[in-house]
């Protein structure tokens, strides 16, 4: 066997094998996979580094988010009040807040909260529907129909505050603007089912 051959098989032999040593020697960078028993949030831990850092706005969102998942509303709610009160004009924050507040039938202080969200916000057309919902909790009816139209106006697809709208709308015995109310409701929800059937 000449040498130009010799060389030429030594070479196929041996390209697989380096490609290997390179492939192992190449550190992965994918993360490893995530156990049934892993958590994405540490109650406890989130806690003691909200109260180590008072003055940091992220311990507080990242308490916020744990007690969330965990289901701690009253954790939950302390945390949004720190983050609010060093940033007052997150209205995604006021309105998560007064979401819990209503939850626990504190009427006031949820309306409260919506209304300093849509003052930081007003095109959040949430903040709005909670405002409402939290006007009928009042008695406000009137009010409550103001604040429910801004929130249909913002997103014409909030089926839900269609629905508010038209119940509230019932009530003072408008039943010819309730009756529009529900019809715009079907018609939010038809086009929310035509999105969902086009991404299908």
């Amino acid at each position: 066997m000449n040498h130009a051959l010799k060389f030429s098989l030594l070479l196929v032999l041996c390209l697989p094998a380096a490609g290997l040593a390179q492939t192992a020697n190449v550190p992965s960078t994918a993360a490893p996979p995530a156990t049934s028993t892993q958590q994405p949030f540490d109650l406890a831990a989130a806690q003691q580094a909200a109260q180590q850092n008072p003055n940091d706005p992220e311990a507080w969102s990242n308490l916020a988010a744990a007690a969330k998942w965990t289901g701690n509303q009253q954790v939950e709610i302390d945390a949004l009040q720190h983050i609010v009160d060093a940033q007052p004009k997150s209205a995604k924050s006021w309105t998560r807040l007064g979401d819990l507040l209503r939850a626990q039938k504190q009427s006031a202080a949820s309306a409260g909260a919506y209304q300093n969200a849509v003052k930081a916000n007003p095109n959040l057309a949430g903040a709005w529907h909670g405002l409402g919902n939290a006007q009928v909790d009042l008695g406000q009816l009137n009010e409550a129909v103001a604040s429910l139209k801004k929130a249909v106006a913002l997103e014409p697809q909030l089926v839900q505050g269609w629905t508010d709208l038209a119940n509230v709308l019932q009530n003072l015995k408008q039943d010819a603007q309730a009756a529009a109310a529900r019809f715009q409701a079907e018609q939010a929800k038809l086009a929310q089912q035509a999105q969902q059937a086009m991404k299908k």
